[in-house]
């Protein structure tokens, strides 16, 4: 982190997982962070913590949200984060203070058993309304951040149709980030 801050003092480090996965993963406690996979990433966290100095910030990004659809699962998510994981949090002071929040969303969801389709965007695991609810929600329970994942449709693709990520998607993503605005 010291190194990070001397070529960029007030940066915000994105972590795809923060002390949230291995806190699920501890069974939310019932098990040590040494028998749980993604345990040391915790204390490693912590140490980011403590390097970290002025306006820096590390957002957790709770990769584990990637399918949510509904309001309350956000929710609960942003519960977890806020006081849930502060059994395994070292310096909870400075937890409060340099941590935030964001959540993954991806696009094409669970595609390999469900398909994607840029034609018929109602056979997707996320339709354009439901996409835009998703990113709501979301919105509304980060701390600002919300990030897209997708391995099929591509952004800026002009190549390939099949590829492509249909007009609705974007409008959905322009809608929502509007209505937080």
């Amino acid at each position: 982190m010291t190194a990070f801050q001397e070529g960029a003092p007030n940066l915000t480090v994105f972590l795809t997982f923060g002390h949230t996965l291995p806190w699920v993963l501890s069974e939310h406690g019932r098990k040590p962070l040494a028998d749980t996979p993604y345990g040391l990433l915790a204390p490693f966290v912590d140490g980011l913590l403590a390097g970290a100095h002025g306006r820096a910030r590390l957002v957790d990004g709770y990769e584990l949200s990637y399918g949510f659809t509904d309001r309350r699962q956000f929710e609960h998510a942003r519960g977890l984060f806020d006081t849930g994981v502060l059994p395994i949090v070292g310096d909870p002071r400075r937890y409060r203070d340099c941590m935030q929040v964001g959540f993954g969303l991806w696009l094409d969801y669970d595609w390999r058993r469900n398909g994607w389709s840029a034609e018929d965007t109602s056979k997707n695991y996320y339709a354009p309304a439901s996409f835009e609810q998703a990113l709501r929600s979301a919105l509304r329970a980060s701390d600002g951040y919300v990030w897209v994942y997708s391995e099929t449709p591509r952004w800026w693709n002009r190549v390939a149709p099949s590829a492509r990520v249909p007009d609705g998607y974007a409008s959905a993503l322009r809608r929502a980030r509007a209505a937080r605005d």
